[in-house]
């Protein structure tokens, strides 16, 4: 998790920047590989957001309803993250490396 609510948004913003210039590019599997980065923009971006959420008004042991949300979030697209890469790895098989008329 980075220092704080600035720190992650420039980091999404970097990363955003960056996936932008790779589609816009096109080069070689550029746009391919900006589909396997999109998590990682999702966890920075949730950082971001949770930074902001985080108040003084809860104590060390109990956290808002939105805090445990993107949390839980935050959580999902970590685990997430193996199914995204299997599934963007056979989509791609399928569109740019389809098989053969009658193979299969």
């Amino acid at each position: 998790m980075c220092w704080s609510a600035q720190v992650a948004a420039a980091f999404t913003a970097a990363e955003l920047a960056a996936l932008a210039l790779l589609c816009l590019r096109n080069r070689y599997f550029d746009r391919a590989n900006a589909l396997f980065h999109l998590p990682f923009v999702a966890q920075e971006g949730l950082q971001a957001v949770l930074w902001l959420t985080i108040d003084g008004k809860t104590g060390d042991r109990e956290c808002s309803a939105n805090n445990r949300f993107l949390s839980w979030a935050l959580a999902c697209v970590i685990m997430g993250l193996p199914f995204w890469s299997s599934l963007v790895s056979h989509l791609q098989r399928l569109i740019l490396f389809p098989l053969p008329q009658g193979a299969s």
